[in-house]
C-alpha cells in the first residue's frame, strides 16, 4: 500500500518540478538542476522579519535534495546563472531544500 509520502514525492517530480508548470532549469555550481523560484515567499519572509534578516536576499528557491550532489551551507558562495551569490539560509523539507541567497559582494 502506498503511503502519503509516496504521493507527495510523485507530485514533486511530476507537478511542481515540471518545467512546463512551475519549474525552470538553472545552472548552479556548474550543475544543471531544476528549481522553483519563489519571489513571493521571499518578500513575505523579508516583511515578517522587518526586512533585517533577509534584507540582502535576492532569490529564494526550492530544489530537490536528489538534484544537489553536495552539501550547501549558510555562508557558502555559489554560482547561479553565472552570478555569484552568498547563501543566507538553507532548510530541508520533504525532499526539498529551500535556499535563500543574496548577491555576493567582494
Amino acid at each position: 500500500m502506498r503511503k502519503l509520502r509516496d504521493f507527495l514525492i510523485h507530485d514533486l517530480d511530476n507537478v511542481f518540478f515540471n518545467k512546463d508548470e512551475f519549474a525552470e532549469e538553472v545552472m548552479i555550481e556548474g550543475q544543471l538542476v531544476t528549481v522553483i523560484m519563489d519571489p513571493e515567499l521571499l518578500a513575505k519572509k523579508q516583511l515578517s522579519s522587518g526586512g533585517e534578516a533577509l534584507a540582502d536576499a535576492e532569490l529564494l528557491f526550492y530544489v530537490q535534495t536528489s538534484e544537489i550532489s553536495y552539501q550547501i551551507d549558510v555562508g557558502d558562495n555559489i554560482e547561479i546563472k553565472e552570478q555569484s551569490y552568498n547563501v543566507h539560509s538553507v532548510s530541508e523539507d520533504e525532499g526539498m531544500y529551500v535556499i535563500t541567497v543574496g548577491r555576493y559582494r567582494t
